[in-house]
């Protein structure tokens, strides 16, 4: 199943709907506004470049 999904979102037929990018500093934040349910879509913490 996971295999379908990834060629929908490949293909363009499935669009995550992302909210925003945040930095992995601000995980404690965003899982408060997850929590509050002041987000619609995803929230995506992302980690600094090596």
């Amino acid at each position: 199943m996971l295999g379908e999904l990834l060629t929908l979102v490949a293909d363009g037929r499935l669009d995550p709907m992302l909210a925003r990018t945040r930095a992995i500093e601000d995980a404690p934040a965003a899982l408060t506004e997850l929590a509050g349910r002041h987000v619609r879509g995803k929230l995506v913490c992302s980690l600094p470049p090596r």
